[in-house]
This record gives structure tokens, C-alpha cells and sequence, in this order.
């Protein structure tokens, strides 16, 4: 051998020694790929109905794993002839591809990432970065080498599927499938498959959110190759090509999801104030009390209620958004801003693209063409929305009037195909929160007009004054201290001094201005009488109307040591309102508040139990979920619930009447100046409270009392949450039903004229025990009370 051969060979076999030493240190340092066998995928905190009905999921990884033999065919296919057509051939690296891409490398002197299989994919996305570096490539050949002996193609292939990131926060197919399209895997079209195998290359451009062309255009790219390999037909393939980009929207997402934002958050600050940040990946779910069908109907109640509510209130002359750079410099980004504007499932957001005298041309983030809104019918809304004529008669809406301006973010009603009326976004703001007669539980709570406009939870976070709506726990502590709902008191004037301690003189009066003098209780609950209220917490004393009113779940905190009190003055949150209640369904017990039914890990086993479901709770809302304790007698709570009966029967409730039941009691309540509106009722299955308001109340006051403006909700939410069969609350054996004379309130003995039943707690009746008659069936006690 000749010195110069020496010296090569001596030169290669150095290298190659060099080259297999790295090789062999790589492979033994390799981590365990059985490791794969069990795979922990990071998943998203998921909040749930009771029936089990996805709500909200929270997370910086949104992930849906799916087993490989769920996966359409297609779906499959197309993934493939994008990333690895060789892929049930290769050992986990592709030989063809690895020599395409050493001559580009050779040719160009530039690294290239042209050759990767899925295998080493999921070899990368598993164990290693993205950093491009040939010892990191040798690592994942070794990697996709063992990972190849270790586990079958479908389960590499289902690993692929599961993790890899495709935009969005998305992680996997199903995960991109939600986002992009609300679908699941099987629901999908052929053109969306294509769409969503485009992603993996590069999420971040190939997205449709945010490159809707690119992505349209790789969609075909992927078809064309489809159809080439004889994977789909010729009219497959036109089809699919021509089928139009159609994205979620906001509306398309769940009836539950849109009605639910406001208790998810609530469950999710809940179970994060335990876990803490690692909560969001690590597959818990939460299961709430909540019942789907009321949530929902809950929502569209109180939606459809402030809506037209806000009609009566004309046309908001305030600064809009205006888009019309965007809209003519960045369709994608327009498109997407306006996704983000539309307040509610109801409304769709529209940017105003021309303007006649008396028409609007606009834009729609989910149409193809413009839409033409026809200004001259707008009256049909409200006469507030009409523009005022010299005659002082209303006249359709004009553009001048609106003060629109090209661009700006207007808001429709659709009625049809490509025909909308105008509407907008209301300013007043409410709260409707359903809870279990019995448990407490919540099954239904919002918390606002649109969480996404606002994450203000007004149903526990908002303190307003419930006005008369307090009366029932005033009139309740009276019965509890010797009065009866025959006891007559006077509603008379009275000027109270000193009440916020600056030599303050208050008048309170009634609403209608009138006084009428001594009346029995039942009738000045009826009445909403103010002043009756007043004299019974005089009578029962301030300090025993501040332990009731705290014993009934309200922060005593928030109420004022006045006289005041008794009219609403002191503030209370819708939930706590509607928790009070729940002592007259309750046979005067307050049970606490739960929203939350049990907390699992992702394979469904419980990491909770009751106890520590309780203690969280409590850790959220202290006031709601303090331990269940006695009230008032089980005889006061049936005996407000029958006079609360008569409010809907005979007295400012008597609007819910057109619910045709026998088994429903409420009360209204306005707040000084109308500032808020209330109505709580119930029946022996669920409790209901409604608010309406606006957030900034210095200096906005309601069009309407409560029951103009709570009410309404009220009644289309029972209309759609009870069920058809009457559910009284069930009267106690403590009860006598006697005859009174109707203007003294006192006892009579037999069918004396102008007399009535009225009904006592046995142990409180009038002492005259010959009036004493059994109580027979419910229907005996709807005798008139006028």
C-alpha cells in the first residue's frame, strides 16, 4: 500500500470511527420510546353541564385526543399525501426523500427540512426541539428507527394526529377541526380535510383565519395530489374546489356555549384558585350543577328581554367603530374584528359600506355579497326609534338622523336571506339567575348581556338595591315576631329624622302617592304598600331585621341600620336575592349555594370529593355558601309563599298570569329613582330572580318598574324552564285555615258576609278556637281577598 493510500484510508477510518462513536453515544443516550405506549397528553380544563354538555374549555392547549380507527379515511389520505406517502412502506425514515434531500443539501450548501417523515415528527414533537441542527436530525432518525420497532403505524399515525400543532392554539385534527370549522373529525367535507392537512408545514400562514387565500390555495394544492394518486374522483375533486371557506362564527358555536360563559368562568376560578395555573392542562373536568336546557333558556330570555328593552330607549347616538381601512386595506383582519364585534348570538355585526337618504349598504363578516338594509320600516321597533316629524308624529328613520358615517360597525337583525333590519346593541345590562328550590344548586346563572363585551359577572358581583323585592324577608321577620297575615297596620305618613346622620328629614312614600290607611298584611304585600314595610321593621326592631335579613344569606355589610332598609335600600347581588328565596320553597331552611356537582381527571375518576367540592365554593363566595341553618318556621315560609301567590294572581306580578299556572309566587321591586329592576319568584322546583340595570346608575334611570322590565324576562324564562305538571310548595302541618272579617282582620264564626279564609301557624291563631276548621285541599284557599 502506498503512503499516500495509507493516509486515506488511515484518514476515513478515522472518521468513520469518529462518525459511528457519535452514532453509538446518539442511540444509547436516545430517551425510552415506550414511554409512547402511554401517552399523557396535555388537555384543556373542560366545564360541563350536569347532563354532561361541553360549556367552556380553558387553556393555553386546546386538544380533542382521538383514537386512530375514528379518523375518516380521507382525512387520513390527505394528511399522507402532503407529510409521508411512503409512510406505510419506510422503517420510520424515508430513504428517497433523505437522498432528495442530501442533493439539494449538496447542491445548495443549504440545510433543508425536506425529509422528514411523520415518524419523525412525532420523534421531534415528542422528545426533541425545533431547532435545525444535523445532530438534532441525527437524533431523530435514531429516534424514528426504535419508535418504528416499538409500537405499529396506526398507533405512530394516532400520535401524529393527537399532537401536532396546527394553529390557533389547536393541537391535533379534532382540536383544528372545533376551532376552524365547529365541526368534529367525522363531520367534516373534503375540501376541509384538505384544509386542515395543509396546516402542519406552517400554521401560522397556511391558517384560513388568518390567510384565507393561501389556505384556499394549499387546500387545492393537496386535492390536485389527491386526485393524482387516485385517491378521489373527478367530481370529487370539483367539487371540492369549488366548495366556499365557510368558518365558524361566534354563532355557530353551541345554544350552551354562547348561554354559559358566565358560570364556566365562575367554575373555572374556582377550581383554579386550587390549582392553580396547572389546571388548564391538566385535563380536569368540572361538572356543574347547571341544567342545559334552563341555562340556555335562561340566556335567550334575558337576551331577548334587554333587547327589547333597549328599543324603548331609541337609537344610541355614541361613537362607533369605524373599519373601513381595515375593510378596504385587509379583508382577512376585518373580517375577523367583526367576528369579534357582534355582541350576541342574535345580532350579527356589519360594517356600512354606502348610504342613501334612507338605506344602508353594509358588509357582513359571513356573507358574499353586500346587504341592503331598508331604513323606512324601522319604526316597526319602537316609536323611540322613530324620527320625531314637525306634526310630533314618527316617521321612518333617515341616515342623517342615525349620524352613520362609511365605515362604521352597525348591528342586524336577519330575517331572511340577505335581508336585515337595523338593531343595536343594548345599554342596559341584566342578570337572571335560576336556583334548585331545594338544594340551592344553580341551574342557571348569567351574568350579563355578553361576556364578551364584558366579563363583569353581575349575578355575584354587581350590589344593587333590590327595592320592594326585600319586602317578603321584612314581612316573614314580622310574622315570626306576632304578626299574622290578617294583622292589620296602618299605611299612613311618618317622617323619619337623621337617617344618614345629617339632620336628614325622609318622607317615604307609596308608589301611587296614596296612603290608604289600616290594611291587612296580605293586601299591603300585595299592594307593595311602603309604608306598611316601614312600621312592621319598626315594630319588630332594626337589630332583629339585621340578624333576618343576614340569616337569609344577605351581607350585612351592605345593609343599612335605618328604617330604610325595609324599602330595598341596602344592596344585595342577584344570586343572594334569589338564595333568600329559596327559604319559603325550603320550609324556611336556607340550604347554601353549590354550582359545582363533581370534578374528575380526563379518564372520568373523581379527584373530588363533596367536602373539598364544598370548600372551594366557599373559598369563592363566602356569603352564598355558608352551612344550611334555619330561618324562619317552616309555617312563615308557606305563609309568604301563598301571599307572594297572590301578587301574581291580583298584584304587580299579575303579568305572569299569562303562564295560565296555579303553582307560582313573586315579587317585583324598583329601586329609588327606577335605577334597577327586579323580579324573584319560584314554584316548588325552581327559584328565579331577574335584574335589569344599568352598570353606570349615577345618572341612568330604567324606562319602566319591574314589572315592566324584570318581569318580562322573568316569564320567558319560566315559560321554557318549568315543567308542564303543576309544582306547588307544599303547605306544613302547622297551618289553620280560619274565617276573618275582611276589614278587621279579626276571626268570625260561620259564613259571616264580607268575611274570607286567611290562613295561621296553629301555634300563633287568634285565640278563638270555635273559628278552628280543617284545612281541606289547596283549592279551598283561592277564596277573593277584595
Amino acid at each position: 500500500m502506498s503512503r499516500a493510500s495509507f493516509y486515506i484510508f488511515a484518514i476515513f477510518s478515522r472518521a468513520f470511527f469518529l462518525v459511528s462513536l457519535v452514532a453509538a453515544y446518539t442511540y444509547f443516550s436516545l430517551p425510552n420510546v415506550s414511554s409512547l405506549k402511554n401517552v399523557q397528553y396535555q388537555q384543556p380544563l373542560e366545564i360541563l353541564s350536569q347532563d354532561g354538555e361541553l360549556i367552556e374549555s380553558f387553556g393555553r392547549v386546546f386538544r380533542i385526543p382521538v383514537k386512530i380507527d375514528t379518523v375518516p379515511t380521507g382525512l387520513k389520505n390527505a394528511i399522507l399525501v402532503t407529510e409521508d406517502q411512503r409512510f406505510y412502506e419506510h422503517i420510520g425514515i424515508d430513504l428517497i426523500g433523505l437522498g432528495r434531500a442530501l442533493r439539494s443539501l449538496v447542491a445548495t450548501g443549504e440545510k433543508r427540512q425536506g425529509a422528514s417523515t411523520i415518524t419523525m415528527q412525532v420523534a421531534r414533537n415528542f422528545f426533541l426541539g425545533r431547532e435545525k441542527t444535523y445532530f438534532r436530525k441525527l437524533n431523530e432518525v435514531f429516534l424514528a428507527l426504535a419508535i418504528e420497532r416499538s409500537i405499529s403505524k396506526e398507533e405512530i399515525l394516532e400520535l401524529y394526529l393527537n399532537k401536532i400543532y396546527l394553529g390557533h392554539r389547536s393541537y391535533g385534527f379534532a382540536a383544528a377541526a372545533k376551532n376552524y370549522f365547529n365541526k368534529t373529525l367525522g363531520e367534516l367535507t373534503l375540501a376541509e380535510m384538505a384544509m386542515l392537512a395543509g396546516l402542519p408545514k406552517s400554521p401560522s400562514r397556511n391558517n384560513p383565519i388568518d390567510n384565507a387565500n393561501y389556505a384556499i390555495s394549499r387546500r387545492n394544492l393537496i386535492l390536485g395530489k389527491m386526485l393524482d394518486k387516485g385517491l378521489i374522483t373527478e367530481l370529487a375533486h370539483q367539487e371540492a374546489i369549488q366548495e366556499p371557506l365557510n368558518l365558524r362564527s361566534e354563532n355557530q358555536m353551541s345554544s350552551l356555549k354562547n348561554a354559559g360563559r358566565y358560570i364556566a368562568d365562575l367554575a373555572r376560578q374556582t377550581v383554579v384558585n386550587v390549582y392553580g395555573e396547572q389546571a388548564y392542562e391538566a385535563g380536569i373536568k368540572v361538572y356543574t350543577t347547571v341544567n342545559s336546557k334552563r341555562q340556555i333558556a335562561a340566556a335567550e330570555a334575558l337576551i331577548s328581554g334587554l333587547e327589547t328593552y333597549d328599543k324603548k330607549e331609541g337609537w344610541h347616538q355614541q361613537r362607533r367603530q369605524n373599519l373601513w381601512n381595515l375593510y378596504q386595506s385587509n379583508p382577512t383582519q376585518w373580517r375577523r374584528q367583526l367576528q369579534q364585534e357582534a355582541p350576541s348570538p342574535s345580532m350579527l355585526a356589519a360594517t356600512v359600506v354606502d348610504m342613501h337618504e334612507q338605506a344602508l349598504l353594509v358588509d357582513t363578516d359571513d356573507a358574499s355579497t353586500c346587504a341592503y338594509v331598508d331604513l323606512t320600516d324601522a319604526c316597526w321597533l319602537d316609536k323611540a326609534w322613530c324620527q320625531p316629524n314637525q306634526d310630533g308624529d314618527g316617521k321612518a328613520l333617515s341616515v342623517e338622523f342615525l349620524k352613520l358615517q362609511r365605515g362604521d360597525t352597525v348591528y342586524l337583525e336577519s330575517q331572511s336571506a340577505q335581508l336585515y333590519k337595523l338593531t343595536q346593541m343594548p345599554t342596559a345590562q341584566g342578570s337572571l339567575v335560576a336556583l334548585n328550590a331545594k338544594t340551592s344548586e344553580v341551574e342557571a346563572l348569567i351574568g350579563g348581556y355578553s361576556f364578551r363585551k364584558s366579563h363583569f359577572n353581575r349575578a355575584v358581583q354587581a350590589y344593587r338595591q333590590p327595592g320592594s323585592a326585600i319586602k317578603p324577608l321584612i314581612y316573614a321577620a314580622a310574622l315570626e315576631n306576632g304578626f299574622t297575615m290578617a294583622s292589620k297596620v296602618n299605611d299612613a305618613p311618618v317622617v323619619i329624622e337623621d337617617i344618614h346622620g345629617e339632620n336628614d328629614l325622609w318622607r317615604p312614600r307609596n308608589v301611587d302617592h296614596v296612603f290608604v290607611g289600616p290594611i291587612r298584611l296580605r293586601q299591603a304585600l300585595i299592594q307593595s304598600r311602603n309604608l306598611v314595610s316601614i312600621r312592621l321593621a319598626n315594630e319588630v326592631g332594626l337589630e332583629k331585621i339585621a340578624g333576618y335579613l343576614s340569616g337569609f344569606g344577605l351581607n350585612s355589610n351592605k345593609q343599612p341600620k335605618a328604617l330604610s332598609v325595609s324599602l330595598g335600600s341596602g344592596l344585595v347581588t342577584p344570586l343572594q336575592l334569589a338564595h333568600a328565596f329559596t327559604v319559603f320553597t325550603n320550609q324556611g331552611t336556607l340550604e347554601p349555594v353549590q354550582w359545582i356537582k363533581k370534578v374528575v381527571d380526563k379518564e372520568e375518576r373523581p379527584i373530588w370529593d363533596n367536602e373539598q367540592i364544598r370548600a372551594a365554593e366557599q373559598a369563592m363566595l363566602p356569603q352564598e355558601t355558608k352551612p344550611e341553618h334555619d330561618v324562619i318556621s317552616p309555617e312563615t315560609a308557606y305563609m309568604i309563599t301563598n301571599g307572594l301567590r297572590d301578587v301574581i294572581r291580583f298584584g304587580t306580578g299579575r303579568a305572569a298570569n299569562v303562564l295560565n299556572r296555579d303553582d307560582l309566587s313573586g315579587k317585583t321591586g324598583t329601586s329609588n329613582d327606577q335605577k334597577d329592576a327586579w323580579f324573584s319568584g319560584y314554584n316548588a322546583d325552581v327559584v328565579a330572580t331577574v335584574w335589569v340595570g344599568h352598570d353606570e346608575s349615577h345618572d341612568r334611570h330604567l324606562k319602566g318598574m319591574g314589572s315592566r322590565v324584570a318581569l318580562p324576562v322573568w316569564i320567558e324564562f319560566m315559560r321554557n324552564a318549568l315543567s308542564k305538571d303543576s309544582r306547588n310548595v307544599e303547605m306544613p302541618d302547622g297551618i289553620v285555615r280560619l274565617r276573618i272579617n275582611r276589614d278587621t282582620g279579626l276571626p268570625v264564626v260561620g259564613a259571616v258576609k264580607n268575611s274570607m279564609f286567611e290562613l295561621f301557624a296553629r301555634d300563633k291563631q287568634p285565640e278563638n278556637p270555635q273559628t278552628v276548621q280543617p284545612v281541606e285541599e289547596e283549592t279551598t284557599l283561592r277564596d277573593e281577598i277584595f
